[in-house]
């Protein structure tokens, strides 16, 4: 577990390989076990891994122009969308902790699979909810989960006490550097 934790990562750059259906299904069998705030179970799954059409739209939708920009020959081979029941959401705290840990575990298990994820927020929940022609009096698109098979990258950790200072860069070698703040720094001490 120890090494899962400390290998995983986000990804942006995929090899252009499917991923079969059936891993994924087993990914989501032992994802759904997760614990759950009340045990209330929020996070629902739509996968998106054979229409190569819907896989676009959604790409683009989610793709932001950002400073992690995915370039386009190196997008993820499919999309899982998490959404959640509306009439179950009893508190936005409960979505918030069961999203958090579905998106963790999602992220440690295609990892052992050879896998690798990248969470893809964006402004556009209506436009996917309408590509996928979700009941969206039902649901609500929470987020959209990028995964394919990594293209291998050198990560470096840098620690920092910097808490404005989270932004990774790349190195002039092309490795991404990645601050993290030191334990010091996460553990606060009460007096």
């Amino acid at each position: 577990m120890k090494e899962s934790i400390l290998n995983a990562r986000t990804h942006r750059r995929y090899r252009s390989e499917k991923v079969d259906s059936e891993t994924l299904k087993e990914i989501l069998q032992i994802a759904k076990n997760t614990p759950s705030a009340l045990n209330m179970q929020l996070s629902r799954y739509i996968i998106i891994n054979e229409d190569q059409e819907l896989i676009d739209k959604i790409f683009h939708l989610t793709n932001l122009p950002t400073v992690h920009l995915v370039e386009e020959e190196y997008k993820p081979a499919g999309f899982i969308v998490v959404v959640a029941e509306k009439e179950k959401i009893k508190s936005r705290d409960y979505l918030l902790f069961d999203q958090g840990i579905a998106y963790q575990t999602l992220n440690l298990l295609m990892g052992d699979y050879g896998l690798r994820t990248v969470c893809m927020f964006s402004p556009s929940k209506k436009k996917i909810a309408a590509c996928l022609d979700l009941d969206t009096d039902k649901y609500e698109v929470c987020y959209t989960i990028g995964y394919g098979y990594p293209i291998a990258q050198k990560r470096n950790i840098v620690e920092t006490t910097d808490p404005t200072f989270w932004k990774y860069y790349k190195d002039e070698d092309g490795n991404y550097t990645v601050p993290k703040l030191t334990l010091d720094t996460v553990l606060l001490e009460i007096k």
